[in-house]
């Protein structure tokens, strides 16, 4: 009977000895499988960055370069700017002379009537000569590039700050290039904004910091793009608007920006289409189609200094 029991036991014994055998098996076989799965996901990975190294890249669309643009500025002193355009509308139409983009909407000064074609502006200023008695036709003053100096000292005097600038900071070019057109006092001193013609442009080469007496003064584009807090759109101003109220912060029909209590959300992204963040103000510095059109601005002035 002992020697049953014995035998028994050597047997529960062996069953044993090779169960934690065949467990330590297992466990070293799902450690390796666990391995080569994680070596066969990295090796995919690195196949499909490698991929995409190699395809060709589809360069993201670039937005088209806006023209050239040419302006006429017709004013009256018996009719109002929608009065003039009316009767501008009644006098002569694009099609007529073979214009496809010229434009009209009110500006600060009148009617602003503009198209592409330096042509096509001379045939619009010569067939309103022609036909209107009541409106005066001018062309916008020479483009010149508008840039703002900061923290100038208070004591320098405005009529000698363009020449202390051309003297001071060793400029190329006279006093005709350049032009002051407004200074105002603020707490970090005085604030001039300058207007540049070509020489004057070169000749300041994109500085970023002028010297001004004893100051060393900030230099900042200044370009203006009218932005209107009525409707939420560019090109023009609230007092000249007449469509609905939108919100400027939501982009919302039916309430102003005081009333809004929604997420930012601009309405000239939408409007522009382009993909790219929309979480933000229409009046927000930051906006990528505000950024953009100031751009072009930039670019077309650069193009017509003169």
């Amino acid at each position: 009977m002992v020697g049953d029991n014995e035998k028994l036991q050597e047997q529960v014994d062996a069953i044993l000895t090779e169960q934690v055998r065949l467990k330590s098996i297992i466990m070293s076989e799902r450690e390796e499988l666990a391995y080569q799965r994680g070596r066969t996901s990295e090796l995919e990975k690195q196949y499909e960055s490698k991929r995409e190294q190699d395809a060709p890249q589809n360069e993201p669309d670039k937005p088209e370069e806006r023209k050239p643009t040419y302006a006429l500025v017709v004013s009256s002193e018996t009719m109002g700017k929608q009065e003039g355009a009316s009767l501008i509308k009644k006098s002569i139409h694009p099609r007529d002379l073979g214009l496809r983009d010229a434009t009209i909407k009110p500006g600060r000064e009148g009617v602003m009537i503009t198209t592409t074609s330096k042509e096509g502006s001379a045939k619009i200023e010569t067939h309103l000569q022609e036909k209107t008695k009541d409106l005066q036709i001018k062309r916008p003053k020479e483009n010149r590039y508008p840039i703002k100096v900061t923290g100038i000292d208070e004591e320098e005097e405005a009529g000698t700050i363009v020449q202390t600038i051309i003297e001071q900071n060793n400029l190329p070019c006279t006093t005709r290039d350049i032009e002051v057109k407004k200074t105002w006092k603020g707490r970090q001193g005085t604030t001039a904004i300058l207007a540049l013609n070509k020489e004057g442009h070169q000749a300041l080469n994109n500085r970023s910091h002028l010297y001004i007496g004893w100051s060393r003064c900030r230099v900042f584009d200044h370009f203006f793009l009218p932005r209107c807090t009525k409707c939420a759109e560019h090109g023009h101003n609230a007092i000249d608007c007449e469509a609905p109220i939108r919100c400027v912060k939501c982009g919302k029909r039916g309430h102003k920006r005081d009333e809004c209590r929604k997420d930012p959300h601009c309405h000239a992204c939408d409007l522009d289409g382009r993909e790219q963040s929309r979480d933000h103000e229409m009046m927000s510095w930051d906006c990528p189609v505000y950024r953009y059109k100031i751009e072009q601005e930039r670019k077309r002035i650069i193009t017509r200094l003169s």
